[in-house]
């Protein structure tokens, strides 16, 4: 996959990053005040982790051939935790609806 492609689906990754997010928040409309704290605090976050994410794609478009794949790398390393964060946060909370 050339630079182009990955780029793109990067972007797309990011993107299906966010819905989960968006989605993760509106469930937590409807979880316990008792839990409603922790929740927030958690999903703030997960979306400082995604910040952080976008920033390092933007860094993966800038960079120069020799350093798009390396930052390309550690996009997909970020990207990883923050989809297993969502996980866990989505798992730890099912039950307080």
């Amino acid at each position: 996959m050339g630079r182009k492609e990955t780029i793109e689906k990067l972007k797309n990754e990011l993107d299906e990053l966010n819905e989960k997010l968006d989605l993760l928040e509106a469930a937590g409309e409807k979880i316990g005040a008792d839990v409603k704290s922790a929740y927030t605090e958690q999903m703030a976050a997960l979306r400082a982790r995604k910040d952080k994410l976008a920033e390092k794609l933007g860094e993966a478009e800038r960079a120069g051939l020799d350093l798009w794949e390396r930052v390309a790398g550690e996009f997909e390393i970020a990207r990883a935790a923050l989809d297993a964060g969502i996980t866990e946060l989505r798992a730890q909370y099912k039950d307080q609806k």
